[in-house]
C-alpha cells in the first residue's frame, strides 16, 4: 500500500495529497494506506474517497489538535478537530469493509502514556465504528 503524507515529508515523500496518492496507486497497481490525518482538510474529499475506495486498503485514524505545529502531531480520536465521525461515515457508507488503524504517535500522545492513549483510542474508535455500522 502507498499512504497519503503531509507535505511536511516532502524530503522523503512524493504522494501528498489523497489524489496523487490515488493516482500513483493506480499506476502502480498497489493499494492506498488512506491516512486520515494527512487529507481531513483537502478539498472534496467526499468525492476523492469514494474515487479511492476501490484501492483503500487500510484507514489510518487520529486526530489532529488545531494549533500543533510539530511532527508527529497525532491526537486520540475524539480529542480534536478532525471530522471523523462524518469522514469515517462516508467510508462506511461508500462501503469500505476493510481494516481501520489507530496510528497514535508524538507529544501528546508520549505525555499521556501510550499504553493509556491507545486503550482510549481503541475504545473511541471503536464505539464511533459501531454507531456508524461497520
Amino acid at each position: 500500500l502507498v499512504e497519503n503524507a503531509s507535505a511536511f515529508n516532502a524530503d522523503i515523500h512524493i504522494a501528498h495529497t489523497l489524489a496523487d496518492t490515488v493516482r500513483l496507486a493506480e499506476i502502480a497497481d498497489i493499494g492506498v494506506c488512506l491516512e486520515l490525518h494527512a487529507c481531513w482538510m483537502e478539498a472534496d474529499l467526499s468525492r476523492l474517497i469514494r474515487r479511492a475506495l476501490p484501492v483503500i486498503g487500510l484507514v489510518q485514524v487520529s486526530d489532529y489538535v488545531l494549533g500543533d505545529r510539530c511532527a508527529p502531531c497525532r491526537a486520540v480520536p475524539g480529542d480534536g478537530a478532525i471530522p471523523l465521525n462524518r469522514l469515517l461515515g462516508e467510508l462506511v457508507d461508500a462501503g469500505y469493509t476493510g481494516l481501520f488503524d489507530l496510528e497514535l504517535v508524538g507529544p501528546r500522545i508520549e505525555a499521556e502514556g501510550p499504553e493509556a492513549a491507545t486503550a482510549r483510542g481503541a475504545q473511541r474508535l471503536s464505539e464511533l465504528l459501531t454507531t456508524l455500522g461497520a
